[in-house]
């Protein structure tokens, strides 16, 4: 499965797109002791119109998740939800 996060408004959201559906995720870019971080707003997670009707699996959710970790560690941010 393919997928793309951008980081966007400098920290504020994450938009995760897959499959042609879109998801923008609320975030918080965070001051760290070696950079900065971010804290990951994971509630009412959905895709944007036309697919927000879509009910998300809990597995689904998951993956999500851990694409974003995986993605944010490989460029050294550490993230908390």
């Amino acid at each position: 499965m393919s997928y793309i996060i951008k980081m966007q408004g400098g920290g504020s959201s994450i938009v995760y797109k897959e499959d042609g559906k879109t998801m923008i995720i609320d975030s918080e870019r965070l001051t760290g002791k070696y950079g900065y971080d971010i804290a990951i707003y994971y509630n009412n997670l959905k895709w944007e119109t036309p697919h927000d009707k879509e009910i998300i699996s809990v597995e689904k959710l998951d993956r999500i998740k851990e694409n974003i970790k995986t993605d944010l560690k490989n460029i050294n941010i550490d993230w908390v939800y």
